[in-house]
């Protein structure tokens, strides 16, 4: 009882970090859903409990409802209890997800699939402005646009999060040139939108085939 009232308690969990939007487009005039409303979904992680892993993986044939078997990048087959977890994105076999889990009573469980095949696209927002402001988020991380708005250069998931990273110089030589990152939650992926949020403003993104 009380590892599941700490699990619950967990779930509730939800940090955001504020942040500019484009590096070099002005971070005002770019946002193109609702910047005054709260975001409807949140990552929810349970950074608190014991034995908290994140994996990389495929999706395997013998996902069901309630579990996912998920093939890692070292080749271990994993099969993780669904129920309860948070999902960003669709759930298909072949595909490349990231999972995050826990172990709790000699069971893994996952906390949050996040989809990463269909992150890995080219996205197109129109801002106020009327420019239309494109990104293209490769299967390697990187960050490719077709805009001098956009100052982003690398992307990740990290602990269920979407993390946007760009170049600072420093004044330290040795350091040189260093990559900062803004942090959103995703609030909406799927085949056709990407929906992501910091605090309460939110960006929406269509995908372009």
């Amino acid at each position: 009882m009380k590892k599941l009232s700490l699990f619950i308690l967990s779930l509730l969990c939800l940090s955001f970090y504020s942040c500019d939007w484009f590096k070099t487009g002005g971070g005002e005039g770019t946002d193109s859903i609702d910047s005054t409303r709260t975001p409807d979904t949140f990552n929810i992680i349970p950074v608190d409990l014991p034995k908290f892993q994140e994996v990389t993986g495929t999706v395997g044939d013998g996902t069901s409802m309630n579990y996912i078997e998920l093939i890692t990048e070292k080749g271990d087959t994993l099969s993780l209890r669904t129920s309860g977890a948070h999902f960003i994105g669709d759930l298909y076999a072949t595909q490349k997800v990231s999972v995050f889990y826990n172990t709790i009573d000699d069971e893994d469980v996952a906390s949050v699939i996040v989809n990463l095949t269909q992150m890995q696209s080219k996205w197109a927002q129109v801002n106020r402005q009327g420019q239309e402001l494109g990104m293209w988020l490769t299967p390697d991380g990187k960050v490719l646009t077709d805009s001098t708005a956009v100052g982003y250069t690398q992307w990740e998931i990290r602990d269920g999060s979407f993390l946007l990273s760009y170049p600072v110089e420093t004044q330290n030589r040795e350091l040189g040139t260093v990559l900062k990152s803004d942090t959103f939650t995703i609030t909406a992926l799927d085949n056709e939108q990407l929906k992501i949020a910091s605090g309460n403003i939110g960006y929406s993104f269509k995908r372009e085939l």
